[in-house]
Parts: C-alpha cells; sequence; structure tokens
C-alpha cells in the first residue's frame, strides 16, 4: 500500500512540473498573452468606423429604388459623413442591426416586418460578436438602452405627439378629455411612451403592443378603431406609407408630453467618448441645424457650447 502511494505522489509531482513547463517558453520565460483589442483601439488604429444601421426615414435610407440606382441618404448618414471629418475616420455601413422579410415590405422608409427588434440585447450582441463599432441611426435613450449600452450624447430632441383619426377632432386643445376612462391609447411594451401615459393620463385604457410590432399594425391599430389614439414622432410618421396619412392626424392645441433625446450606440467607453468630442464639433459649428433644415424635421437641436 506504501509503494502504490508513493508511485500515486510521484505521478501527481510529474504532472504539476509537466504543467508548469507548459506554461514556459523554450527560453524559460513565461509567453506573452495576447490581449483582445478594443473598439476603440481598432478604430484608432484603422481609421475606419464600422456602423450598425436601422433602415428607417428619415435617419437611413435608400433613394433610387425604383430606377435601380440604389444610393444611401438620410439624417445620421449626412451626420456620420461629417462626423468622419472631424475625426478623420472613413465611415463603412456594413450591416443592418435589425432584418426584415422583403417579401412583406411595401415601403422604403419602415421596415415592414422585424424579424429582429431593435432593443439594447440586439445591439449588446452585436457588439460582443464585434460585428460593428457602433450603431450610427437615431434611437430613442429608453431605460433598457441606458442600462445596457455606451450611448452618446444628445443628437436631437423630438416631442411625440398625440394622433388621431382625421375626422375624430374631440381632443383637438383639450387634453382633459384624453384622460378619460373610455379613451383607449395605444403603446408599445417598454417604450418611455408608456410610462408616460400610465403617470399622466392614468384613467384612460392603455392598449399595449408588443416591442417589434410593426408599425403598419400600430398606426393600422387607430385607423381600424381598435384605440382613439397613437403616440408617434412627427417626423417618422410623416414617411409613413404603408397607411393613407389622411386617415390621422395629430392632435392639435395638445403640446407634446415630454422631450426624447436621440443617441447612437458605440461598442465601448473610450469609443463613446471620442464620438461624443466629434459630436459637439458638429453642433458648435451648426452642422446639426443645417441637416434639420435638409430633411425638414421638427427636431430640436442641442445647444451650442459657446453662446454668441
Amino acid at each position: 500500500m506504501k509503494q502504490f502511494l508513493l508511485i500515486v505522489l510521484a505521478v501527481v509531482v510529474g504532472l504539476a512540473i509537466g504543467a508548469k513547463t507548459n506554461l514556459l517558453s523554450s527560453d524559460g520565460t513565461k509567453p506573452k498573452v495576447e490581449q483582445a483589442v478594443s473598439a476603440y483601439e481598432r478604430v484608432r488604429d484603422t481609421g475606419v468606423l464600422r456602423c450598425g444601421y436601422v433602415n428607417w426615414k428619415p435617419y437611413y435610407y435608400l433613394e433610387g429604388l425604383e430606377s435601380g440606382n440604389k444610393q444611401p441618404t438620410g439624417i445620421n448618414y449626412d451626420l456620420m459623413n461629417e462626423l468622419g471629418k472631424v475625426a478623420g475616420l472613413k465611415i463603412e455601413w456594413i450591416e443592418e442591426v435589425s432584418s426584415r422579410d422583403a417579401s412583406t415590405r411595401r415601403s422604403d422608409w419602415f421596415p415592414a416586418k422585424w424579424t429582429e427588434a431593435v432593443r439594447s440585447d440586439t445591439i449588446g450582441e452585436g457588439f460582443k460578436t464585434g460585428r460593428y463599432d457602433g450603431v450610427c441611426t437615431s434611437m430613442w435613450a429608453d431605460a433598457a438602452k441606458v442600462r445596457n449600452l455606451h450611448l452618446s450624447r444628445p443628437i436631437f430632441y423630438s416631442g411625440p405627439h398625440f394622433f388621431a383619426r382625421a375626422n375624430d377632432k374631440r381632443f383637438d386643445g383639450r387634453f382633459d378629455l384624453i384622460n378619460k376612462t373610455d379613451v383607449k391609447i395605444a403603446v408599445i411594451d417598454g417604450a418611455p411612451s408608456y410610462k408616460w401615459v400610465k403617470e399622466n393620463v392614468p384613467d384612460a385604457q392603455v392598449v399595449s403592443l408588443p416591442q417589434g410590432v410593426r408599425d403598419a399594425e400600430y398606426v393600422l391599430a387607430l385607423i381600424t378603431k381598435k384605440v382613439d389614439l397613437i403616440i408617434y414622432d412627427p417626423d417618422e410618421v410623416a414617411g409613413y406609407r404603408e397607411v393613407n396619412l389622411e386617415q390621422i392626424h395629430m392632435v392639435e392645441g395638445v403640446p407634446s408630453g415630454w422631450t426624447m433625446p436621440h443617441v447612437m450606440a458605440f461598442a465601448d467607453p473610450k469609443l463613446t467618448a471620442m464620438m461624443n468630442v466629434a459630436l459637439q464639433i458638429l453642433i458648435d459649428n451648426g452642422v446639426m441645424e443645417k441637416l434639420r433644415a435638409k430633411y425638414q424635421t421638427h427636431y430640436f437641436v442641442p445647444v451650442k457650447s459657446l453662446r454668441e
């Protein structure tokens, strides 16, 4: 028995020595461990920023679909090209963050059917796998994105408004009538509008739709009288072609309940800091104001750091 224990001990010691030897290089020193390159380091060293995007007017979309000469354009497309000039970067639009079923697509303004929702977990997975360095189209800074992503400084602000059916004028100038038990308001699960409605018009009925719902379904819920009101960004709904806009109207005399910042997301804090410096330069030089005018949006522009 004693001899058996000695053999076992010798084997264990041998394995330990072998393991230690394997950790050393031929000259007896520890081999160098390759460190993962961060998105910031990759962008800095290559001079290329790889952008994920959402095909959504007015942020990023394709013109010339009818002629077959498709060219990207949009407020964020132009913004990132200007940012590239400031930061000395080449901007590559490499991957659409949310895919869609092209066979059901009837609009070049909105994705017709989401198969991958634009959520913080979707975006974060793309960062983890290194598919892109940033999502360079505007998104609202909802709670999940604030908690889980490295968001840029606000690039624009928008004020979502109530929309009703074209022949339903009862809410114009009458915010008090919105907060009634017989009024139904459609909201998206987890969206900022959900919390705002619950807090500011608590007596109204909330009709909650799942995240990733088609925009057509959201608007059609209003047109088909499933709800009385929806909440939408005026600049986004203005480009909607899947429904007849003459069937809906923005409720007049009822101001936007809140202001939402439009942000972008980047893969790590250092890269986000780099982008924020470049964005501030664009803001201070009036680029944001020019883009707002070019695309005729209602967005609010961030204040310049130096007042004239």
